[in-house]
């Protein structure tokens, strides 16, 4: 910046600028021998026991349902959630019909219960 924008060189000039020391080395403090953490023996390590790697399960597997296509109800189930949300909104934006719409949320578990009649009930207590 030159005189003409407002820079006054001659201000600074006689000064000394501050010394500022190079960065020390930090070496650490010596250990205080009454410290709980004073030099103690490194703790003994064992290593742990290494278990086999267990065998990927085959595509035809049962036990996983790998392999195996869904059923309706489930492929229902899988977007019943989604799809009641979209019912409700259509209702609701579409017809007005805010007041009854949110029956549509007990769609998924009507078809749950549909595709698992046993399931679900409470067992008697004796």
């Amino acid at each position: 910046m030159s005189e003409e924008q407002g820079f006054d060189s001659s201000a600074h000039e006689g000064e000394e600028q501050p010394r500022i020391p190079p960065p020390q080395r930090y070496e650490g403090a010596p250990a205080d021998p009454s410290s709980p953490y004073a030099s103690r023996p490194p703790a003994e390590t064992s290593q742990p026991a290494r278990t086999p790697p267990t065998p990927a399960p085959s595509p035809g597997d049962p036990s996983t349902g790998a392999g195996r296509v869904p059923t309706v109800g489930e492929r229902l189930m899988a977007v019943s959630g989604s799809l009641s949300v979209v019912v409700f909104l259509l209702l609701g934006f579409v017809f007005h019909a805010w007041a009854w719409a949110w029956l549509v949320f007990l769609v998924p578990g009507l078809v749950w219960k549909w595709n698992h009649p046993g399931e679900g009930r409470p067992r008697n207590r004796r």
